[in-house]
């Protein structure tokens, strides 16, 4: 039996125009139906029993578009055990085109192999720092290999790729921008990304510290101090609070760390559940009279 795949909306999509975004970033437009980030969440079911491969691999596309809710880990049941530890799904994110299904054919077919294709129109990819690019609306095709584990079909040595329909990104995903000081200092510079909404500040914050996009390279500077990291359970907010903790030195005058609040302030509070920001570095608290004002038009 083909698995459900239940979209539970809370709230309805809007049509939402293309962000304004600075003109030194390059971006191109993409125009998306927007989550306001109340509640819209995509579920689905694990491998059934005796599936065929095209049908597996048909649910398989499905527990991908449900994989920011739960990290993958419905995804990876249709992986064979070694695939599903190795996998990186969100490498890239290959958009395509939600009035056209998927075309799911078997090219063949044995009692110990299968090979699976899926073509799609695609519109969009989504790289693994979060830049999407818009593509041209031409076939794209991907060719899954199955073989038998524990007599059922399971996919083997998947592409670190995923394939997700342009209403299923915008269910799940969210485009917010980074912000970065410009290299005088005096504003902030956005840079659009695409991240999962679930723990948007924890992919907020992991962006800001892997830096901006190249191409802002020779416009901005990062407030973050130059090798820091962060702990494994990312952003923790609670009450409207976002606490940072970075594992990194504390800036050594009152602008870099103005800059550096500004920054994280400015870049966190964009996630729905953020009001403030609170940091800490290596255990010290970053402490500053006040940070600009948000300024519009970046």
């Amino acid at each position: 039996m083909r698995r459900r795949f239940a979209l539970i909306a809370c709230v309805a999509l809007a049509l939402a125009g293309c962000a304004s975004l600075p003109t030194s970033s390059a971006p191109t437009p993409f125009d998306a139906s927007a989550r306001d980030g109340s509640g819209i969440q995509f579920s689905a079911e694990g491998p059934s029993d005796g599936s065929d491969a095209s049908t597996l691999v048909s649910d398989f596309l499905l527990a991908c578009a449900a994989g920011p809710q739960d990290d993958y880990a419905t995804a990876r049941l249709f992986l064979t055990s070694a695939s599903a530890r190795s996998w990186q799904p969100e490498n890239e994110i290959l958009v395509y085109d939600t009035d056209t299904a998927p075309l799911v054919s078997t090219s063949l077919d044995n009692s110990a192999q299968a090979e699976v294709s899926v073509s799609v129109l695609g519109v969009a990819s989504i790289d693994d720092l979060g830049v999407l690019t818009r593509s041209n609306g031409s076939i794209v095709s991907r060719t899954f290999t199955l073989v038998r584990e524990d007599g059922q079909w399971r996919i083997d040595a998947p592409d670190n790729i995923i394939l997700i329909s342009r209403a299923a990104l915008t269910a799940s995903y969210t485009q917010a921008n980074l912000y970065f000081p410009s290299v005088d200092g005096s504003d902030l510079v956005s840079d659009p990304r695409w991240y999962p909404s679930r723990r948007l500040a924890s992919h907020l914050l992991a962006g800001l510290v892997a830096g901006p996009s190249p191409a802002l390279d020779p416009v901005v500077a990062n407030a973050i101090p130059a090798g820091a990291t962060l702990p494994s359970h990312g952003v923790e907010v609670s009450d409207g609070v976002a606490r940072v903790e970075l594992n990194a030195a504390m800036p050594p005058d009152e602008a870099a760390q103005v800059s550096l609040s500004w920054q994280l302030t400015r870049t966190l509070t964009q996630a729905p559940d953020v009001s403030q920001v609170s940091i800490t570095l290596s255990g010290d608290t970053l402490d500053v009279p006040a940070v600009p004002p948000v300024r519009t038009g970046y």
